[in-house]
């Protein structure tokens, strides 16, 4: 997937700023702020991170201690923010499809990072076939 679509960010971004709105609206958050696209960047960017330096838990990467903690973490984004983030990221609209209709389906909460402008998973996939092709 083409990570840097313009489009997929603005998804992203939108679409976690109404699911936190929507729940808000139910029962207040005063610690909520909307999200922008370079905030958006650096909170994919932190996951993708973590799979790649697993810890046990997520608050070890902003923790204290020096065995453990993150200090690239630390400087893009306090954990009291992270949490937020994943608390409300949202890919999709939430009433895209209701279960038991046309077009819902396992994937349907991540739908349109699948079928996002600049999401070349075909031609990628493609390309990956041929290549290990012998």
């Amino acid at each position: 997937m083409k990570l840097d679509s313009v489009l997929l960010w603005i998804l992203l971004t939108q679409e976690t700023n109404r699911y936190a709105a929507r729940l808000i609206q139910k029962k207040s958050d005063s610690k909520w702020y909307n999200t922008i696209i370079a905030e958006m960047k650096q909170f994919i960017g932190i996951n993708i991170a973590m799979s790649i330096l697993e810890l046990p838990s997520y608050k070890m990467y902003w923790s204290r201690d020096w065995l453990f903690s993150v200090p690239a973490f630390q400087s893009l984004m306090l954990r009291s923010r992270f949490e937020k983030l994943l608390q409300y990221f949202h890919a999709a609209p939430s009433c895209a499809h209701a279960r038991g209709t046309d077009g819902y389906g396992p994937l349907h909460q991540i739908r349109p990072l699948i079928t996002a402008p600049g999401a070349n998973h075909r031609q990628g996939y493609d390309s990956l076939q041929r290549s290990t092709k012998f």
